[in-house]
């Protein structure tokens, strides 16, 4: 698996960031669902975009795309896909829709 594996589904020119290798330790991960990786070697979990948004939504509950972008470093885009792919649940996600990405409005 490389860093740039397209997902199935995204824009063409948007592609998850999947890790692949332990940040800690540099040994390859083993992928455990819904976006979340652990490092056989160490123990370090780690996660893909779509693992960082669902964690952050899980504790977060009726954030919005801005709130979750800034705060998962998850790019509205990728977001955005995920609401249509309907991955997840993002508060005003109608208005997020049509209003594109890059509108900064809440």
């Amino acid at each position: 698996m490389d860093d740039n594996i397209n997902v199935e589904g995204l824009l063409r020119d948007d592609m998850y960031k999947i890790p692949v290798r332990c940040s800690k330790c540099g040994k390859m991960l083993k992928y455990l669902g819904v976006g979340e990786y652990k490092c056989e070697a160490c123990g370090y979990t780690e996660y893909d975009d779509y693992g960082l948004v669902r964690a952050y939504l899980e504790k977060h509950p009726g954030a919005n795309a801005v709130e979750v972008e800034r705060a998962t470093g998850v790019s509205r885009k990728i977001i955005a896909v995920l609401v249509k792919q309907s991955k997840i649940e993002i508060k005003g996600r109608a208005r997020f829709i049509e209003e594109g990405t890059h509108d900064q409005r809440k």
